[in-house]
């Protein structure tokens, strides 16, 4: 098993899969649905979904965005990526880390049997 610390703002994981101590790992950056905000880095649903098209089967998704429904909730509204949601459902990732959605750092769920948490500022240690 390999031990890795995730830290907010990892610029390796933009948006590529690479292999870290023989763990798959997909990245997904940027904003997903795009936000209000005209200084903020997004990508539409569609973006997203096309690049993750290429996150392998099985491997630890590092998705900015948290997935709809999953770490997401602010006042009673879900802001999550429905495309990130679909990704993990077909792919089953073995972990998602995400971050976005301030008010949730720390929150985790699962979807089906893959851990999403939303990582925050702080980072964590997880075993792969």
């Amino acid at each position: 098993m390999a031990s890795l610390r995730i830290m907010a703002g990892c610029p390796r994981a933009a948006w590529q899969a690479f292999e870290l101590e023989g763990a798959n790992f997909f990245g997904l950056g940027g904003g997903v649905p795009p936000t209000p905000f005209p200084w903020s880095f997004d990508l539409s649903e569609e973006e997203a979904a096309t690049r993750l098209e290429g996150c392998p089967e099985g491997a630890v998704l590092v998705a900015h965005s948290p997935s709809k429904g999953h770490p997401d909730e602010v006042h009673g509204r879900h802001l999550g990526s429905r495309s990130v949601l679909e990704a993990i459902e077909r792919k089953r990732p073995a972990l998602v880390l995400c971050g976005h959605i301030h008010q949730c750092w720390g929150e985790e769920a699962e979807i089906g049997t893959t851990p999403v948490v939303n990582v925050g500022p702080e980072g964590r240690f997880f075993d792969i």
